[in-house]
């Protein structure tokens, strides 16, 4: 797929300290190219488009957004007697895709590497009996690469990086490869699960039993090779930066967890008449806290404590039931007229999407904000307070109530009508904020001001989300 990317740089007025006085309409001011700015300023392309004010200028470049794709899936089914049934189907799915930044020296190549195999075994027990034993793995590979094609060779931010990190001009988009860097992000799930159908006259009785076993590995260098953000293209060419955020040098950017899922149902569906069916049923569910296996997790029950806490992420809280009901109708019993609802409580017990904000914590992993940096090198003794990201210690299950009832009626020529109502409750959900926010002033108006002096209520910490 080919794209073309329009981006802004400098231009070349910029790029010899000359940048419009904004005191002074058409006049402009001469802003002297600090020596450790002037190799990164070199690496912005040369303008070719039009002027944009403020020593800006567009620029355009082409780039080929590639797709690479291997696929494919095996099944197999098998009598293995009358009464016995046996499948297996494995998934294979690899893909690369090629994508591009704001600027054409720091392309990345996102990755993606799935595996799924699924087993079953039916046995029918008898006529009113079916038994089916499930196993299940599924393997996910997620990742990029990141690439940093400069011109000429540039320190890195962070010693021990293998390349220069990102710089945030305002106005200009950010410079440098992506973010997140040579993320990756490996999961492997396996399953066991057990289900039985009894049908007994009215009754058709339904229960199971389910174990999952998780493994998350996860290598995550996000702001590993740091971010420079200056105010304004001035700040830029003066070497005035506002702050640094990054990985320290010595930051362990990798972690593996372990964890269980274990569930257990049971569901009658009951035919109560010869136009009324209900469906009941039950499930308990209960996960275990995911452990990490070199012992680097970090909690904080007391948000106001000086320093975090290595132990178990959060509270576990504990086991959850979920009940479900449901039931049809035919109202007059002539097939025309049909009466359907319906209820249930679901929970979200996979918190894994959560695990990887965790693993840029002290002490294992410090991420410090250094205001007013030296550039191109900070220096990290000067980077505190840390920014923190502790998951809730008192944490609750997501949760999620729906229901629905819906009125269906036949109509002439072939036609139906349906009118229903749906809704949903959640509750519980997971997000993420800064929790650590200075007490604002209010000033005569009523408007709340924070001032640049203002404390945070926990001044060990820059912002704790």
């Amino acid at each position: 797929l080919g794209r073309t990317i329009q981006t802004v740089v400098p231009n070349q007025a910029a790029r010899d300290g000359i940048l419009p006085d904004p005191s002074n309409p058409g006049g402009t001011i001469t802003v002297p190219v600090d020596p450790a700015v002037q190799p990164y300023l070199d690496e912005y392309p040369l303008p070719n488009g039009a002027e944009l004010g403020g020593g800006l200028a567009a620029y355009s470049f082409p780039f080929s957004q590639d797709i690479d794709q291997d696929y494919f899936q095996v099944r197999l089914d098998q009598n293995l007697g009358r009464s016995d049934q046996l499948f297996v189907r494995y998934t294979y799915d690899n893909a690369k895709q090629y994508l591009p930044t704001d600027f054409p020296q720091f392309p990345r190549t996102f990755l993606s590497k799935n595996q799924f195999l699924t087993a079953e075994y039916r046995r029918s027990v008898s006529s009113s009996t079916l038994a089916t034993f499930r196993f299940g793995y599924s393997g996910t590979r997620i990742g990029q690469d990141v690439e940093a094609n400069t011109t000429q060779p540039v320190q890195p931010f962070v010693p021990g990086r293998p390349t220069m990190g990102d710089i945030d001009v305002g106005g200009i988009p950010r410079f440098g490869p992506q973010i997140s860097a040579d993320v990756q992000l490996d999961q492997d799930v396996f399953s066991l699960q057990g289900d039985i159908l009894v049908s007994r006259g009215a009754h058709t009785i339904t229960a199971g039993i389910l174990a999952e076993r998780y493994h998350n590995d996860m290598f995550n260098p996000t702001f590993s090779r740091g971010l420079y953000a200056f105010g304004n293209l001035e700040g830029f060419l003066g070497n005035s930066a506002l702050r640094f955020i990054g990985l320290t040098p010595e930051g362990d950017l990798e972690r593996s967890w372990r964890s269980t899922l274990f569930g257990a149902y049971v569901q009658d569906q009951v035919r109560l008449s010869s136009t009324f069916t209900l469906n009941a049923g039950l499930r308990l569910e209960y996960a275990t806290l995911p452990e990490e296996q070199e012992g680097r997790d970090i909690n904080m029950p007391d948000l106001l404590a000086p320093e975090t806490t290595v132990g178990p992420l959060y509270d576990n809280p504990g086991a959850n039931l979920s009940p479900r009901l449901s039931f049809a109708w035919d109202v007059f019993g002539d097939g025309r007229t049909a009466l359907r609802g319906g209820y249930g409580l679901y929970f979200n017990n996979n918190v894994q999407q959560n695990l990887i904000v965790t693993i840029t914590n002290p002490p294992f992993t410090p991420r410090p904000v250094i205001p007013r940096p030296d550039f191109p090198t900070p220096d990290f003794s000067k980077g505190v307070p840390l920014a923190i990201r502790p998951i809730q210690w008192d944490i609750q299950t997501p949760r999620l109530h729906t229901w629905n009832v819906n009125v269906q009626q036949a109509l002439p020529s072939k036609m139906l009508l349906t009118v229903g109502y749906a809704g949903s409750r959640g509750r519980n959900l997971l997000r993420n904020g800064d929790v650590n926010v200075p007490v604002p002033e209010t000033l005569p108006d009523g408007t709340a001001f924070y001032p640049p002096t203002a404390s945070r209520p926990n001044r060990s910490f820059s912002a704790i989300e």
